[in-house]
């Protein structure tokens, strides 16, 4: 029996690494007779991994009748296809379902089962003769058992609709599960009214509060942050439902479970408890500058980042390739360079493995490199050949990223403040090309010397604590303006002591250099600022911004204004040594000058950073060698000085290969190197040091 498990941020079967680059490949849409060519195709792209859904609305052709052989229509051949995959020496992801949703009827679900919720008595009922049924055929096919199958995907992006269940739910004024979770989250209605400010006799009489209008409304906020916990209760329950049903059923690879990219409904750590990893599912759109899910770029950035603080394989479960009929009116044509931005700018976030979603093309689906007919559209299948070259060059999971960097990222932030799509530092670090990561407080997975507070103005009271601990340790944690004053119940608390500002300015004329010691950094024009009184206080100092001379104003004695308020000073925040670390607070909004120089303050390294607008870097390390990883979100092409800086970066005389043209070089470095990039692309190079 093979041993198949999680290591080194990949699947190993037996000790073999198998790295998580694949395609999907949907059997039941495709001629059987088209199948081998097709793999074929896959094979010749350099992959040895496919992915496919398995439709029960499809291979179910009579109630509780299931054909998985092609006796009743050749498509179903589920047998046939997964022993040519294993003739052909393809791993296989399988997915299963039930709900597969794929452009087909139902979401992938019979007639009978649809009108249900996924953790209704009647859906479950209706489902377990399929999971049993498909169980039974791909057990023997496991790599667990000399197979293929080397991961498990229940059901897919898990999402019970609640919107269109609300009176099951408990959201239109009768009891459902959203009083469970209410009593599993404070077991007496005394705590609950606590919680909220309100006077319910009995759990069963809350109501439900999805928004708050009023954000003056403390106890509101608080019912809106149980609705998301609800929902994230109710999805989490869900999957593991799902998941530990076809464990009991005999699977014993790895599952994992995939996810929308806005981690509103799913939070994204609460599944990482049910699942063995997790992947989350993107369609940027075209070159980011469409309708997509997500249409920046830095949301982008900010989401893969996240996946690996709570997943072991920081993994894209479906990565755009093509598009499903509908969103194609507003992705756009999806260009080849376009493929080229979204898969270096995923390497260099830090993921180490996706699946393109559709590899191969189907109904109700556009621009695929490979043609239901096993035939190739060259202008993509050749950019996507090369990517997975370059892919394999680098090896990912093998990697480590170089950052000393991270932002604090909480699920519930994310869901209700929408804090990785919209916050202004995390913005700052993007624009100033810094790479970093994300901490989630509870897994504390990655912790870098440099933190950044990126949320929501309320943090529960045992992160607060845990910043302070981060802090005491040596730690150098940075607010602009934005930090926690209250706890999850929206009750104040300032656990980390942060210092209200004595007055908030005008921005109005407001043109101030930020002095940290003898590093200055302009803000930005007419900001917000917060002053303070210099009282002299035991460990800290306090942070000088001084005016300068904007330009000037073609308004009678302006010019003389804005002269004579030259060179006033405003204290704007504070230097506090805590422990063996210290806090940095700028009552300033942050940008990249003043990020940057917070980082040459704090002595934390930025390892690559581009000095052209639009071009994102990133600096990886596997044992000796570097790979420094671009993107060019820019819409021309960009020639750009990259600045290495940190300990453990290229220096001297080394040989830099292209790896997307091939071109070697030797060349000297002295904290820095030149690169070209297309417009809208990406490229890595390989840095090996000349002995």
């Amino acid at each position: 029996m093979a041993n198949v498990r999680i290591s080194g941020r990949q699947i190993e079967v037996d000790g073999k690494p198998i790295p998580l680059i694949s395609g999907e490949v949907h059997y039941w849409r495709l001629a059987p007779a088209r199948w081998r060519e097709i793999l074929n195709r896959v094979k010749e792209m350099g992959l040895s991994t496919i992915a496919t859904y398995v439709c029960w609305e499809y291979h179910e052709y009579e109630r509780g009748k299931f054909d998985f052989t092609g006796e009743t229509e050749p498509q179903r051949n589920l047998v046939g296809f997964l022993d040519l995959c294993e003739e052909m020496n393809l791993w296989v992801i399988i997915r299963p379902g039930p709900y597969i949703y794929s452009e087909w009827k139902n979401a992938g679900v019979p007639d009978y089962a649809a009108p249900y919720h996924r953790l209704s008595k009647e859906y479950q009922s209706a489902a377990l003769p399929w999971m049993k049924a498909v169980t039974e055929v791909l057990k023997p096919r496991l790599a667990t058992n000399g197979g293929r199958i080397i991961c498990f995907q229940p059901d897919n992006e898990m999402d019970l609709f609640t919107h269109w269940f609300e009176d099951e739910m408990g959201f239109r004024g009768r009891p459902g599960l959203f009083h469970e979770f209410l009593k599993e989250r404070y077991g007496s209605v005394d705590k609950l009214n606590e919680a909220w400010g309100t006077s319910y006799s009995s759990i069963e009489q809350a109501q439900v509060r999805a928004r708050e209008p009023f954000m003056l409304n403390p106890s509101g906020r608080s019912a809106m942050l149980d609705y998301w916990r609800f929902e994230h209760w109710l999805v989490a329950k869900c999957v593991k439902w799902h998941a530990d049903t076809y464990q009991q059923l005999g699977i014993d690879v790895p599952i994992y479970h995939n996810y929308y990219y806005g981690g509103d409904i799913q939070n994204h750590r609460e599944l990482s408890k049910v699942v063995d990893f997790l992947g989350i599912d993107v369609y940027p759109g075209n070159e980011f500058e469409n309708e997509g899910y997500p249409g920046r770029h830095n949301i982008f950035m900010n989401m893969l980042r996240y996946q690996r603080t709570v997943s072991p394989i920081p993994y894209i479960a479906e990565f755009e390739c093509g598009v499903w009929h509908g969103l194609h009116e507003v992705s756009g044509i999806i260009t080849p360079n376009s493929y080229r931005l979204m898969c270096f700018s995923a390497i260099a976030a830090g993921i180490t493995g996706w699946n393109w979603y559709m590899l191969v093309g189907r109904d109700n689906w556009y621009f695929c490199p490979i043609q239901e007919w096993g035939r190739i559209r060259p202008e993509l299948y050749d950019v996507m050949r090369r990517i997975v070259a370059a892919y394999y060059e680098i090896n990912p999971p093998a990697c480590e990223k170089l950052t000393d960097t991270a932002i604090v990222a909480d699920p519930l932030h994310i869901a209700a403040a929408k804090s990785l799509r919209s916050d202004p530092t995390a913005d700052a670090l993007y624009e100033a090309d810094i790479e970093f990561e994300t901490l989630d407080l509870e897994t504390e997975k990655i912790k870098k010397p440099l933190l950044f507070y990126v949320g929501d103005q309320w943090l529960s009271r045992e992160d607060q604590r845990k910043l302070a601990d981060y802090v005491e340790s040596g730690g150098t944690l940075v607010f602009f303006k934005n930090y926690p004053r209250f706890d999850e119940t929206q009750k104040p608390l300032n656990l980390l002591g942060i210092r209200e500002p004595d007055r908030v300015l005008t921005p109005l004329g407001k043109r101030l250099e930020l002095r940290l010691g003898s590093i200055s950094a302009e803000a930005v024009p007419e900001t917000v600022p917060f002053d303070y009184d210099p009282v002299e206080i035991s460990g800290i100092t306090w942070l000088t911004a001084v005016q300068t001379l904007g330009a000037m104003q073609a308004v009678e004695n302006s010019d003389v204004l804005a002269i004579n308020y030259q060179g006033r000073k405003f204290n704007v925040g504070y230097i506090e040594q805590r422990g063996k670390g210290k806090i940095i607070f700028i009552g300033l909004d942050p940008n990249p000058a003043l990020v940057a120089a917070v980082h040459k303050y704090a002595g934390a390294s930025t390892y690559a950073r581009a000095d052209s607008s639009g071009v994102h870097t990133s600096l990886l390390k596997r044992g000796s060698i570097w790979f420094l990883i671009a993107a060019n979100n820019a819409a021309d092409e960009r020639r750009t000085i990259v600045a290495f800086d940190g300990k453990d970066v290229p220096s001297g005389e080394c040989k830099v290969t292209d790896l997307w043209t091939g071109e070697e070089s030797r060349m000297t470095i002295d904290s820095s190197m030149t690169i070209k990039l297309d417009r809208k692309s990406g490229n890595a190079w390989k840095i090996e040091p000349c002995r």
